[in-house]
């Protein structure tokens, strides 16, 4: 069989984006039940830059990171029976090494894309999509009438939120930081606070009582205690992210109060479910297809320019997000 290489972005040790090289490696035939991918497009998110700078250090350097990439499929192993050479392909991988032209998948992890969407689409959209059915679907069921908080609902993954909570049939009120909402995600919210104002809480509190029976809190440090000051009592909790600090253990006493739960859920524990992952893929899909959830285009950059792509995201540069181009 005539070797194939391929160009990757190899993340050398933790720190500032000089730790990444452009390398080109032997790419291995596939595996009984896995495939070999061309990339057309790679998704770079935020969850990169963690694991760059060290962060998150749970990948082993030296190694190829990205979580997310659409492409087409050149080779599949001996016992793939679903998918095909030439087919497109998706997937979403907690083990990283997407950053790079061509490498071999777990068939188990493919997901056939939305045929309406693009592939930088797909690349960029993905696993907040997934995110998104986890947060609202999986972890807590949204129903008619929920009064649901929604942090940073001008963020990459809150602006899915707004609207798919939305057509669950919840009432929104939305959170920023310095981004503004676009104008079609503020006309879904019934009011918007910052969580820069230390107030917030007490305006909310004013405004709604502690009545929020669910709250998406990706923000951590800077919003969680007015989370749990706000939530309604059995109120849930669900802390995906900690993007504005790093959350200190919470005292039993401060849910004792009103019945509070609060979850951390990490989305690729839920995708490392078989059924979890297909019901959460379908919903992301009927969501594009059918609801026309929008998804923003992304700024494509080639593949050699992963740092400069993490100084866009670091420095907010841009509020797109950004596809690698192979």
């Amino acid at each position: 069989m005539k070797q194939s290489f391929s160009k990757a972005i190899v993340q050398t040790g933790y720190g500032d984006r000089n730790v990444f090289e452009v390398q080109h490696l032997q790419v291995p035939p596939p595996g009984p039940r896995e495939v070999r991918i061309r990339h057309t497009a790679v998704g770079v998110n935020f969850h990169d830059i963690y694991v760059r700078t060290g962060l998150y250090k749970i990948l082993a350097i030296p190694g190829i990171p990205g979580i997310e990439a659409v492409g087409e499929i050149t080779e599949v192993g001996s016992e793939v029976p679903a998918w095909r050479v030439g087919q497109r392909a998706a997937y979403v991988d907690r083990g990283y090494g997407a950053y790079c032209e061509e490498r071999v998948v777990a068939e188990n992890l493919l997901i056939a894309p939305p045929s309406i969407l693009s592939d930088q689409v797909v690349a960029t959209s993905l696993l907040r999509g997934l995110t998104a059915a986890m947060l609202l679907e999986q972890v807590y069921h949204v129903k008619d009438d929920d009064l649901c908080l929604i942090h940073a609902a001008a963020g990459s993954t809150g602006a899915l939120l707004v609207p798919w909570a939305r057509h669950l049939g919840a009432r929104v009120v939305g959170t920023i930081g310095q981004r503004p909402l676009a104008p079609e995600t503020a006309a879904l919210c019934e009011h918007v606070y910052s969580y820069a104002d230390a107030h917030w809480s007490e305006q909310a509190l004013a405004e709604y009582g502690p009545h929020f029976q669910y709250i998406c809190d990706s923000v951590g440090a800077p919003t969680l205690e007015g989370s749990l000051a706000v939530a309604a009592r059995c109120g849930h909790v669900a802390l995906f992210g900690q993007s504005g600090g790093m959350v200190e253990d919470i005292p039993v006493r401060a849910l004792a109060a009103k019945s509070l739960s609060v979850t951390r859920p990490n989305v690729f524990d839920y995708l490392s479910d078989d059924e979890r992952r297909r019901a959460m893929t379908r919903s992301f899909i009927v969501m594009v297809e059918r609801q026309g959830l929008s998804l923003p285009e992304p700024v494509s950059l080639p593949l050699d320019k992963a740092g400069e792509a993490h100084k866009m995201l670091e420095e907010r540069l841009t509020q797109a997000p950004i596809a690698l181009i192979p």
